[in-house]
């Protein structure tokens, strides 16, 4: 495996990198299916603020613009309509708002939603439910329903079901592993007929909107491979036994960050980390004594754009994100150069 491991070498880990607004609908009543037209919220974000507008230079993903509106954009070559779903919470809620994506060519759907009407929501969850060949849209279907069902893998080998949302593959953090405390079933995942019309909304892993993305520093270049000297080691496994460490930092991006000057006295002139990405590893953190889900070297990535949770401290909302940043320039001002393995072969 470690033979077939790409190497991402970075200067900075950058945390892991016009039309009116679309149709919306906010839900009337939660689990009903019973959504209604939303009112048009253009340009009512506070006095002075610019209208809701779809940006067709905002990056792929989900990131609010100067002016607080949510932009969204995701790029499929095969679907036929996708849909934004957005949460308050993330696990055992329903949806608060639905964004249908507008067509905006080269296979990318774009939608914005006007900062008012997320008023009031401190953390926005999200993902996405996608029809294409194999489930048609129809607007008679619910959560939980076949309508518009043709087959469960089209002629393209594509496996397109509205029942189960999805994530977004540019999600600058992920809520929750698939597997979890609260949800163990990995079959509700699956399409075919067994599981075709379960609905995963509830307890599907969900994108994080961050409410401020930070300002990445300026990258540092490592030099030519023959004056370097790597020092490579697994994150987590750096400080999990430091016990000059508080407990609370051991095993985290914000522990590693102390050892920066270390290194630099070693002589090291680059550190090489094995993956930070989201991996499915929850299971074995509520049994470390059990070899269940013990992916401890973090291959099978769930995301290329999200830091691993479990190796912050600080794991609210945005707080893997500020630490790792934070680690990665703990590492630069001693002067070593940051490497991260990616691993394009192995995804979740």
């Amino acid at each position: 495996m470690r033979g077939r491991r790409w190497l991402l070498a970075l200067g900075l880990l950058a945390a892991c990198a016009s039309e009116t607004a679309g149709e919306h609908e906010s839900v009337a009543t939660a689990g009903s299916g019973g959504a209604t037209t939303a009112s048009s919220s253009v340009g009512v974000g506070g006095e002075g603020t610019p209208p809701a507008t779809i940006d067709d230079d905002s990056p792929l993903g989900a990131h609010f613009d100067a002016a607080g509106h949510l932009q969204l954009a995701v790029r499929s070559g095969a679907a036929e309509r996708v849909e934004a779903w957005l949460y308050a919470e993330s696990f055992g809620a329903d949806e608060v708002l639905r964004v249908v994506l507008e067509a905006r060519g080269e296979g990318v759907f774009r939608g914005v939603v006007d900062a008012a009407e997320l008023e009031g929501i401190e953390t926005v969850y999200y993902g996405l439910r996608v029809w294409g060949p194999g489930f048609a849209y129809d607007p008679g279907w619910t959560p939980g329903s076949d309508l518009g069902f043709v087959a469960d893998v089209d002629e393209a080998g594509h496996r397109f079901n509205p029942n189960k949302l999805l994530l977004d593959p540019y999600a600058r953090e992920i809520s929750h592993d698939p597997f979890h405390a609260g949800h163990s079933d990995g079959f509700a995942y699956t399409t075919g007929p067994d599981h075709r019309t379960t609905d995963t909304g509830a307890f599907a892993p969900k994108g994080i909107v961050l409410r401020s993305e930070g300002t990445p520093a300026k990258p540092r270049r490592a030099g030519p491979l023959r004056d370097q000297t790597i020092y490579e080691v697994h994150l987590r496994g750096f400080t999990k036994a430091e016990p000059s460490l508080p407990e609370a930092l051991r095993g985290t991006y914000a522990g590693a960050a102390t050892k920066a000057a270390y290194l630099a006295d070693l002589g090291v002139t680059a550190i090489e980390l094995l993956p930070l990405h989201e991996t499915q590893n929850e299971q074995n953190d509520l049994d470390p004594e059990s070899a269940s889900g013990d992916n401890y070297w973090g291959y099978s990535s769930l995301s290329f754009f999200a830091p691993e949770r479990r190796f912050a401290s600080d794991r609210s909302p945005g707080g893997p994100t500020r630490e790792l940043r934070d680690m990665v320039q703990a590492f630069h001002d001693e002067g070593i150069a940051v490497i991260v393995d990616v691993v394009f072969n192995h995804t979740a």
